[in-house]
């Protein structure tokens, strides 16, 4: 996958007396995709242009539509979970998996490298049920890696949503069971 995308502008974009002639997009973090799911559609994928190419968002809606969907269908690509689904699978059954993080996250001087997730229990479950999105995903993977926040919001989305499928693992309920 590329680690970037730069989109070149056809003619200067002017705002706030500064002069913009591309974007240089990079691996959205969970966080941002995150806030950029309060929006839908193009101004969730402006939004997120934004946040990761650290330009102004009036700055994006002035590019041309066919740059902001190939952004999008950038941003859909880092997104791909990278994981084999056996190896999903088998962590859900362990209850257990880990996020290997390269490079590792630093928040307040502290490096995460790797963050060892397991199955929820009723209290994760339900702070997460108070998210939305990405969002209840970063707080189970901080709960159950007893993580701040803040650094699960600095992971690329990718292994985010990788660890949004292995957290959906459990919530599938047997007959009767007490699922949703």
């Amino acid at each position: 996958m590329p680690e970037e995308l730069v989109i070149t502008f056809p003619q200067p974009i002017e705002w706030n007396l500064k002069t913009y002639d591309h974007i240089t997009l990079t691996t959205p973090t969970a966080g941002a995709w995150a806030d950029a799911e309060q929006s839908t559609g193009t101004a969730g994928t402006m939004k997120l242009m934004a946040a990761v190419g650290s330009t102004p968002e009036q700055v994006v809606r002035q590019m041309r539509i066919s740059q902001i969907f190939r952004a999008d269908r950038f941003f859909q690509h880092c997104a791909a979970i990278s994981a084999e689904p056996g190896t999903l699978k088998k962590a859900i059954e362990a209850g257990r998996m880990a996020l290997q993080l390269d490079p590792p996250v630093v928040l307040d001087g502290k490096s995460y490298a790797r963050l060892d997730l397991h199955e929820p229990n009723g209290a994760d479950w339900d702070a997460a049920e108070t998210e939305r999105g990405l969002a209840s995903t970063i707080t189970l993977i901080a709960r159950t890696a007893g993580v701040p926040s803040p650094a699960v919001r600095q992971i690329p989305v990718n292994l985010a949503l990788e660890a949004d499928v292995f957290f959906q693992g459990f919530s599938v309920s047997a007959p009767g069971g007490g699922g949703s």
